[in-house]
């Protein structure tokens, strides 16, 4: 792993690790420090799939701890926000979400439903929906599968979410072949993505003055 860190290093390129919850869990104590020593700048913990308090505890434990080893965080398989970011700002993003992976198994995830994100969920905080689908079909055309799952509307309207959709860290989350193919649709995509952040301010005007269906 020093290796692989110092490789990225040399492109300017910080490292994320995936974890299951379960094993940040038994091993948090040893793993952070070591993944610190090595450089790492992040995990994302994933299906924790509960908002016990126990659970939400944890997240607050983990959050204190990833913040004493200069490590950021990205909650998946969670719960909505609820303020934690205030005071651990390590943690950049959670799910929390009906999200695009939901197009492997439901035809749940339209355009409608994206719209109806920004001024819904996006009023508790940001959110890890993972957008950059570039298999794009129409609803008739849309079957869900979970080899190469395709999504439904346009690449203008992924492109777009990058941007109306807040989180200080994003994940592209088809293939790299899908937006290779598509040179135009690479360069957008990249340069909305550069633009994603934190807005000062998120006034909600007409539907269809910032959000893209």
């Amino acid at each position: 792993m020093p290796e692989l860190v110092e490789y990225a290093k040399s492109k300017n390129v910080k490292i994320w690790l995936w974890a299951h919850w379960t094993d940040v869990n038994r091993q948090m104590a040893d793993a952070f420090p070591l993944w610190e020593k090595w450089g790492i700048a992040g995990t994302k913990i994933d299906f924790m799939d509960r908002a016990d308090q126990w659970m939400v505890n944890w997240y607050r434990n983990v959050a204190k701890s990833a913040a004493e080893h200069h490590l950021m965080l990205d909650y998946h398989g969670a719960f909505k926000p609820d303020g934690l970011r205030r005071e651990y700002p390590n943690v950049l993003t959670r799910e929390g979400v009906m999200g695009a992976e939901y197009n492997k198994w439901s035809a749940r995830e339209t355009p409608r439903h994206d719209v109806t994100l920004a001024f819904t969920r996006m009023l508790a905080g940001p959110m890890d929906y993972t957008p950059g689908g570039f298999d794009n079909v129409t609803k008739a055309e849309f079957v869900a599968r979970n080899s190469a799952p395709m999504v439904m509307g346009t690449r203008a309207h992924q492109t777009a979410l990058f941007v109306v959709f807040e989180s200080a860290f994003q994940m592209v989350a088809d293939r790299p072949g899908w937006s290779t193919a598509a040179p135009r649709s690479t360069s957008r995509w990249r340069a909305a993505a550069a633009r994603n952040g934190t807005w000062a301010a998120s006034p909600a005007g007409p539907r269809g003055s910032w959000s893209c269906r």
